[in-house]
């Protein structure tokens, strides 16, 4: 599916066209990059304008453990049942 995301590591992603509005980001008012990854990586956009995309990567990261978890559980891939585990459910 296509996207847009800012890369100037604020973290925006939309489904439609526009402009960075987050206060302090380094590509403030400047148009977002189309991005079209299916795995969720953007394909290192976020940071890529970033004037140290190394610090940026890790604050994001911080912000992100400080969300409440049921925010948490929305960023984490939801595991999977295999056919082996319904066959050892009781009948």
């Amino acid at each position: 599916m296509l996207h847009y995301v800012c890369s100037g590591g604020c973290l925006t992603v939309q489904l439609k066209p526009g402009f960075c509005l987050v206060d302090g980001c380094h590509r403030n008012r400047n148009p977002l990059s189309l991005c079209d990854c299916l795995n969720g990586t953007h394909n290192e956009w976020l940071f890529r304008n970033h004037p140290d995309p190394e610090n940026a990567r890790a604050a994001a990261k911080s912000q992100l453990k400080k969300l409440p978890e049921k925010f948490q559980a929305l960023t984490k891939p939801k595991p999977t049942k295999s056919k082996a585990d319904k066959s050892l459910k009781p009948t």
